[in-house]
């Protein structure tokens, strides 16, 4: 090889042979990993596919060339499961059955095409996944039925993760207190913290190309990867052209009657029933205009905490009691706490002001 600065290079081709590129170690490692992935696939005991996945790996270990996977008299997944991972994984019919092919046709793991329509036929008429179009053309989904359908699957397939609430030492506050839902009638009551519940995050986003869409998501926050896209929930999708208070009580409208009855009688988690923590979520437009708040201009333009938003002499008091947006080095002043929002509510309520609209 010649280049232009006149050095000249001369390169030579070397063959290395192929030999044992994973040591045993990182060998069980992949072993247990894979191990314990389908055990929580199929519910079953890991040590049920500890050898037959470590004699697998170990084949295509020694073997040279291109290893294969022996696939006949492997265990396969539910035809309910598979159907779920063809919808995730957006295969068609045609290469559904071409993968089905290429692992041993019959022989495979993979069911066959009439089975898998009539597992997804199945999944599709399960109540959490009905969906119904109202009025405005506004695609919406059972709001109780949905939360319920994830929570169970999370349940039978043994990825529930339990969420607990911290103490003023940070410690975690244990689940001692059973769940009593409100009687029919009555207000909705919060129940305690020390109650097993099931965490239920929703939020409004608005965006899109063209005539923009609102879109309510609702995320079980009770399992490892609750911000993952696919464990998400499109409760619903509906046409918006403004973002301000008086339209958000028209995309949440529909929705208020089933979020109460849901919060009063809970959600059934492996036959037991648990309380529903609701958390809202969302960007500060949306939150601010859920809680009536003035938004990003107001004094205190933060719904979470009560900094002031920028120093000067108007706030001085206000700066010496809760501290300013403008100054990161300060201590914080704490968040706001559930007190004073019940306290904002009730007076919001008691105010003497006809022409305000309750959230």
């Amino acid at each position: 090889m010649a280049f232009k600065n006149g050095v000249n290079r001369t390169y030579v081709w070397v063959r290395n042979g192929r030999g044992k590129t994973v040591s045993d170690r990182h060998l069980r490692r992949r072993a247990e990993a894979l191990t314990g992935l389908q055990a929580r696939i199929t519910g079953n005991r890991a040590s049920t596919y500890a050898s037959a996945h470590a004699r697998i790996l170990w084949q295509a270990q020694e073997s040279r060339g291109s290893s294969v996977v022996p696939v006949c008299g492997a265990g396969s997944l539910p035809a309910r499961l598979q159907a779920l991972l063809a919808a995730r994984c957006n295969f068609s019919g045609a290469q559904w059955s071409q993968l089905r092919e290429a692992f041993g046709g019959r022989h495979s793991c993979f069911s066959s095409l009439e089975t898998l329509w009539g597992a997804a036929a199945v999944v599709a008429n399960e109540p959490g996944r009905q969906v119904r179009t109202d009025e405005r053309g506004a695609h919406l989904v059972e709001f109780h039925s949905a939360p319920e359908s994830v929570a169970e699957g999370l349940w039978s397939s043994n990825q529930w993760v339990d969420r607990f609430f911290r103490d003023g030492a940070g410690a975690k506050i244990a689940h001692t207190t059973a769940f009593v839902h409100t009687a029919l009638g009555e207000p909705y009551t919060l129940h305690a913290d020390s109650t097993p519940d099931l965490h239920l995050c929703v939020g409004l986003d608005k965006g899109g190309r063209g005539t923009p869409t609102a879109k309510l998501v609702a995320t079980v926050a009770n399992q490892a990867c609750p911000q993952s896209r696919p464990n998400s929930i499109l409760m619903s999708t509906m046409p918006c052209i403004a973002n301000d208070n008086a339209a958000l009580h028209e995309m949440i409208g529909p929705w208020v009657v089933d979020l109460e009855r849901t919060l009063k009688r809970g959600v059934v988690v492996g036959s037991t029933r648990r309380p529903v923590k609701l958390i809202w979520t969302g960007d500060l437009s949306f939150l601010s205009a859920l809680v009536c708040h003035s938004g990003a201009t107001a004094r205190f333009p933060c719904v979470f905490c009560p900094a002031v938003i920028r120093p000067g002499p108007l706030h001085a008091e206000l700066i010496a009691k809760y501290g300013t947006l403008q100054r990161p080095g300060a201590p914080l002043t704490g968040l706001r706490t559930r007190q004073q929002f019940l306290n904002a509510m009730m007076a919001y309520r008691t105010c003497d002001n006809d022409s305000l609209t309750l959230p």
